[in-house]
């Protein structure tokens, strides 16, 4: 399909119809305390055929050489030698399939982000697409873990000249 007039609303095809990417190039996400397990779709152009790419986690590093955190919660699920890739394989009619991440928040602080470069790369008879996404910044988070109090609130609004009685929350985790 042209940049013209003539092919408006068409979707773009390849030659080849077999490019791969992530629909999305960052991806922000808060998980509780005991999610273990992260899907990350990547799609393909077409559907024939079984096809396969491969996925490497990349963690990013602070100005003075220490790490982010990042390696000690997050790996790819069925990666058991740290920095090899891991094949993902898209099915006969699929168009996407996910990457599977091994999540492990607990014991990282509710305010600290944990952060991984997640890039996909070319398998045999495959290619990356030019004009998609071909890696992820993946940042997450750990939603705390709310607590009530016996003790209860009281909420006043000078406003509306009322009061209320409240429950009060306080984060597990939280001094």
């Amino acid at each position: 399909a042209a940049c013209d007039h003539d092919n408006e609303k068409l979707v773009y095809e390849s030659d080849t119809n077999n490019y791969f990417s992530f629909q999305i190039d960052k991806l922000n996400k808060e998980l509780e305390k005991t999610e273990n397990l992260l899907n990350i779709p990547v799609y393909r152009e077409g559907t024939q055929g079984q096809a396969s790419i491969t996925a490497r986690l990349l963690f990013q590093q602070n100005p003075d050489g220490t790490e982010v955190p990042g390696r000690e919660f997050i790996s790819l699920e069925n990666n058991i030698i740290e920095f090899k890739d891991e094949v993902v394989t898209f099915k006969e009619g699929q168009n996407c399939t996910n990457i599977k991440l091994k999540i492990d928040l607990s014991k990282l602080d509710y305010l600290t982000k944990a952060k991984a470069n997640i890039v996909i790369g070319a398998g045999e008879s495959t290619a990356l697409s030019t004009f998609g996404k071909s890696s992820l910044v993946l940042s997450l988070s750990r939603k705390p873990t709310w607590v009530e109090f016996e003790e209860k609130g009281i909420y006043t609004s000078q406003f509306l000249g009322t009061s209320k009685e409240v429950t009060i929350l306080k984060a597990e985790e939280a001094p």
